[in-house]
């Protein structure tokens, strides 16, 4: 994946400082990821010391690299955000949600995934988050523990998908039938200037 100014980024680095990454996917448009998005910058400020790398994903074919780069300047963020216009990265590990994490371990096995926290959701919020799932995760991960909760409900809105035309059912009443009368029709009939019907 490249990230939003069009560099490539190299998640597989075998540098052996890392010692987990972080794949967060968020958009610009979710209420939850927008606030949820100081969190994860601040993660990212609190365990790059301790080896743990961030990655921000974006699979929302509708947010632009300008934007993606303007809310990240916004937020004080400096960790990477990978676009996957595509959804390639997002179809393949079946990200339904944003935001959504993925942890993963140095050698690239999923440990955690699921939601940042408790805090929001779609719809309500409470003033504070009574389980902090990823920042535990990553506790245990650099105590080398095992981590208690490995799997959570993200509670995000959901990932702005691509239509696959392969999977749209077509109707000449409804589909194709209003085209040619508004086209075609007008002029395509007897005694009209395109009498060949």
């Amino acid at each position: 994946l490249r990230d939003a100014q069009g560099n490539v980024a190299m998640l597989y680095d075998r540098d052996e400082d890392v010692r987990g990454t972080v794949l967060a996917w968020t958009s610009l448009d979710c209420m939850v990821a927008k606030l949820s998005l100081p969190k994860l910058v601040e993660m990212a400020e609190d365990y790059e010391p301790e080896g743990i790398r961030f990655f921000g994903v974006n699979p929302n074919i509708q947010d632009t690299p300008e934007e993606i780069v303007e809310r990240m300047t916004q937020g004080g963020g400096d960790f990477p955000i990978l676009t996957d216009p595509m959804q390639a990265v997002t179809d393949r590990v079946e990200i339904e949600r944003t935001p959504e994490v993925i942890l993963l371990a140095a050698d690239f096995r999923v440990i955690y995934r699921g939601a940042i926290d408790d805090q929001y959701k779609v719809g309500a919020s409470q003033p504070f988050a009574r389980h902090e799932w990823l920042v535990e995760a990553i506790e245990c991960l650099i105590a080398d523990e095992e981590i208690e909760t490995a799997r959570t409900e993200p509670a995000g809105c959901l990932v702005g998908r691509i239509v696959d035309r392969a999977q749209i059912e077509l109707s000449y009443n409804r589909d194709i039938a209003p085209i040619l009368d508004k086209n075609c029709v007008p002029c395509h009939r007897p005694e009209q200037i395109g009498p060949m019907s």
